[in-house]
């Protein structure tokens, strides 16, 4: 064999690998995606994705949206902005999984959200509707907010006006409240702050607020919430773990028969 063609030989296959390398890349590049208005209607699977969108995200029609591993970012906007809006349908979140509103925003779930794996929410206030219903099972979820005396401060507010259920999880309030008004069941959990700004805000001061309906909490510990739990809601509480100076319940005027069944449950 001649050394030209030798030459010759190791060019092309020099080539190929390059090709190789550059379709590679390009197929990288092209698991990215950005949005202006971003619209489910169908089913959608995305994972190992950094997704941005300028516009609103929304899942209409019963479509469905699941992310696994992925970083869901929103740029713009205002913290009065309603940025992900689940009219119908579903938003399942797995995997290690981030939602952030680089200038806050909200998000308003009349369907359902499904969270499992390790998943953060920077920045979003959520709304669970009193039609939506959210599912938080097996996951290590923190809600992530921000406090500073040199700025315009945004804890990240949770909301339940439907139904929410946690099992087996973790949630991790960072600058963060929950507050619900509907339906709330825990159950095999822990739910803990690991940031106190020692301050009302908005008028709330409790970490984990169950303000009216039904909340339902077995075999659970609640950790270092500060201001701890304020219930004027019907609460049962069972085998579950409590700071002492957590827990507060109080019959508000328009409801003097509340209930509070508290049992076997211990106070640290």
């Amino acid at each position: 064999m001649g050394a030209s063609t030798m030459v010759v030989r190791r060019m092309v296959l020099f080539a190929l690998v390059f090709l190789a390398i550059a379709a590679v890349t390009a197929l990288g590049a092209a698991a990215d995606e950005d949005h202006d208005d971003w619209t489910i209607i169908g089913s959608e699977v995305h994972s190992d994705e950094v997704i941005t969108v300028s516009g609103q995200l929304s899942i209409d029609l019963g479509g469905s949206l699941h992310l696994s591993s992925c970083e869901l970012r929103f740029t713009g906007g205002s913290p009065e902005d309603i940025r992900i809006q689940v009219r119908s349908g579903s938003l399942i979140l797995d995997g290690l999984t981030t939602v952030i509103m680089e200038n806050s925003g909200r998000m308003v779930m009349q369907g359902h959200m499904d969270i499992r794996g390790t998943v953060n929410f920077k920045h979003v206030d959520i709304l669970v509707h009193s039609r939506g219903t959210l599912a938080v099972r097996g996951a290590a979820l923190t809600l992530e907010g921000s406090w500073s005396t040199q700025s315009v401060n945004d804890p990240l507010m949770l909301t339940v006006e439907g139904g929410a259920y946690f099992a087996a999880s973790t949630v991790n309030l960072v600058y963060a409240f929950v507050v619900s008004k509907g339906s709330m069941t825990i159950a095999e959990s822990s739910v803990e702050a690991s940031r106190d700004w020692g301050k009302e805000y908005d008028g709330l001061k409790e970490r984990l607020r169950f303000e009216q309906g039904v909340a339902t909490l077995t075999d659970s510990t609640f950790s270092d919430l500060f201001n701890g739990i304020m219930s004027r809601a019907d609460l049962y509480a069972s085998d579950c773990t409590f700071n002492r100076s957590d827990l507060r319940s109080f019959a508000p005027t328009w409801q003097p028969s509340l209930k509070a069944h508290v049992r076997q449950c211990e106070f640290i």
